[in-house]
């Protein structure tokens, strides 16, 4: 079984990336650059394509960015906001994969609803609290 989802964009950014390390490797010979070689492999080998599918308006798809409030124990509550992807993530530009276990636990989830996701054996409460549509000004 695939151990990484991606659209087909996030698949030919991430062979992108492997072959520039590789030829960064050939010039330099670095043991971090030929460490990074072997993921990006692990990565390319153990992947599939997923074709982005429209789904109902209040569900969350790929590249849609969604507004989230996590509460990790009664004193420990945050509010996110955050992009979910098919491909490695950027966490700079707040992009979460559908590879990791939140974005899993929210693709395809509905906007109002409250979610549990395990983390270490300790779950996690995720209330989807909306979709951010970039078009409104």
């Amino acid at each position: 079984m695939p151990k990484y989802e991606l659209s087909r964009d996030g698949y030919n950014d991430l062979l992108k990336e492997y072959k520039q390390a590789v030829k960064l490797y050939i010039d330099n010979e670095d043991k971090t650059l030929k460490r990074r070689i072997k993921e990006y492999e692990t990565m390319l080998d153990s992947s599939k394509i997923i074709k982005i599918k429209r789904l109902k308006n209040n569900q969350i798809n790929i590249n849609e960015e969604v507004s989230l409030i996590i509460t990790y124990n009664e004193k420990d509550i945050e509010k996110v906001t955050h992009k979910l992807v098919a491909k490695e993530t950027n966490l700079e530009e707040k992009d979460l994969s559908i590879n990791t276990p939140l974005g899993h636990a929210i693709f395809k989830k509905e906007v109002g609803k409250t979610i549990t996701y395990k983390v270490k054996n300790h779950k996690v409460k995720v209330l989807i609290e909306s979709k951010i549509d970039k078009n409104i000004t």
